[in-house]
């Protein structure tokens, strides 16, 4: 009798242990997730979006923006960068999975971001330690229409560079009717800080609404200028560029928005 009641004792505590133990599991799962860390919560169009996490252990992280359009993810590691071209809305999400090869995140992140109706035009050039040449590189650039920004053309180095490179010292904008860019030089981070993650250096340039009738082009990459011409018309965007290497453009026309 005695041994009967000290079983029905044991199995009234193991009772009353299980639901703490169901907590703490939950606790302890909960303990996974962890807050984005946005340079800044609101941002021009073309300007860059730092957003990293820390995370335990060695996470394998995939980053994605909803929605997902006008917009260029360059992921390093336990950061990425994020460059915009339509103003709006938009939620940032890291995805922490076990491993590269694993098919459902085990836990998520998100935090959302304003994208303003400003255009961001870059600064005066400050160069630092890592900056470097881009002789050797060559640039693609491909336009782009939008309903209320006029031309955006997306321009990306061909070389990938440490982590999230970014153009520096370049400039952009209309010269007596011309399209006139300047690049010369690219800054790369640190590839211990991403874990070897490579990307092109990439940027988003916006030129007005041009009216209908035919634009010079001109583009200097590390001191050698590319020269071409664009037609405008109500319904496209027509660029003559005869250049195969150096500065390439595609596609060569799109349709106006």
């Amino acid at each position: 009798m005695k041994n009967a009641l000290l079983i029905l004792a044991g199995l009234f505590c193991m009772a009353a242990f299980l639901p703490s133990c169901s907590k703490e599991s939950s606790k302890s799962s909960s303990t996974l997730r962890t807050n984005l860390v946005l340079s800044k919560t609101s941002v021009k169009m073309g300007e860059a979006l730092q957003v990293s996490v820390a995370t335990q252990g060695q996470s394998f992280i995939r980053w994605r923006v909803s929605p997902d359009h006008n917009l260029l993810i360059l992921p390093a590691g336990n950061n990425t960068t994020i460059l915009f071209s339509s103003p709006g809305t938009y939620q940032v999400t890291a995805s922490y999975f076990a491993d590269s090869m694993a098919g459902s995140p085990y836990d998520s992140s998100s935090a959302p971001v304003i994208v303003t109706d400003s255009v961001y035009y870059p600064p005066t050039p400050v160069y630092p330690a890592d900056t470097l040449s881009l002789a050797g590189d060559q640039l693609t650039l491909q336009p782009v229409s939008l309903n209320d920004s006029g031309l955006v053309m997306l321009v990306q180095t061909q070389h990938a560079y440490s982590c999230s490179p970014s153009f520096v010292g370049y400039s952009y904008g209309q010269a007596n009717s011309a399209l006139e860019m300047s690049f010369d030089y690219v800054s790369e981070g640190n590839s211990a800080s991403c874990n070897g993650a490579k990307n092109p250096a990439s940027a988003y340039l916006f030129f007005p609404l041009l009216t209908s009738g035919q634009y010079p082009v001109k583009l200097e990459l590390n001191h050698v200028i590319y020269q071409g011409s664009l037609e405008v018309t109500p319904t496209t965007y027509t660029f003559n560029w005869s250049y195969t290497s150096g500065v390439l453009i595609a596609p060569l026309q799109i349709l106006r928005k």
